[in-house]
This record gives structure tokens, sequence and C-alpha cells, in this order.
């Protein structure tokens, strides 16, 4: 019995040994997995790192050139409208010359109407003053 005990103690044991040697194999494993699946993260972490530095840069060349883009645009508008009030102005000041000349016209004539009626007037004011003093003397 004893000896029987000594040998399942011995195969124990020997199992003990197994499983720890097992043990370690598996736990060096992992450890070898770990570090390849770290490496292999820090590469893929890089890599989308540069990428998205890339991405970033491009997009603000592309923000950029639209901003000169829009700024171009915006100096051709302004150009336009000042050409387009220059054009306006030119044609205000030119209807402002002809009403002027419109309005000094219609003075002068109006003037000179009133220049014709105010004679004609004196005329007849003289006329019967004539009159007057004739049916005086008669």
């Amino acid at each position: 019995m004893e000896d029987n005990h000594r040998v399942e103690v011995r195969v124990y044991v020997q199992k003990v040994k197994h499983l720890e040697y097992e043990h370690r194999n598996n736990l060096k494993g992992i450890e070898i997995d770990g570090s390849n699946f770290n490496r292999d993260e820090y590469t893929n972490s890089d890599t989308r790192v540069h990428t998205h530095k890339d991405n970033k840069r491009g997009l603000k060349e592309e923000l950029r050139e639209r901003d000169l883009n829009n700024a171009e645009e915006i100096r051709n508008v302004k150009q336009q409208h000042e050409k387009i009030l220059m054009s306006m102005r030119e044609g205000f000041m030119g209807n402002l010359g002809e009403l002027k000349e419109r309005c000094e016209r219609k003075l002068g004539s109006l003037e000179g109407d009133l220049e014709l009626r105010r004679k004609v007037d004196i005329h007849e004011i003289e006329e019967r003053k004539n009159l007057h003093i004739n049916d005086l003397m008669r």
C-alpha cells in the first residue's frame, strides 16, 4: 500500500510537473501572441495616424484653395457691381443733364410767356387809362 501510495504520489507529482510545464509553455505562447498583437496594433495605429494626418493636410489644402477661389469670386463680383454702379451713375447723370435742359427750356418759355403776359397786361392797363382820360376829357 505504501508502495502504491508512493507510486500515486510520484504520478501526481509528474502530472503537476507536466501541467506546470504546459502552463509555462502556454504562458510563453500567450506572451508571444500578446507582443505580436501589440506590435501589429502599434503598426496599424501608426498607419492610421499617418493616414489621418495626410487626410487632414489634404483637407486643409482644399480649404485653402476654396478660400482663395471664394476670395477671387468675391473680387470679381465686386468689380462687376462697380461696373454696373458706374454705368448706372453715368445713365443717371445723363438723365439729370436732360432733365436740367428740359427744365431750363420750360423755365425760359414760361419766363417768355410771363413777360408777354405782363406786357399785354400793361398795354391793357394803359389803354384803359387812356380811355378813362379820354372819357374824363370829353
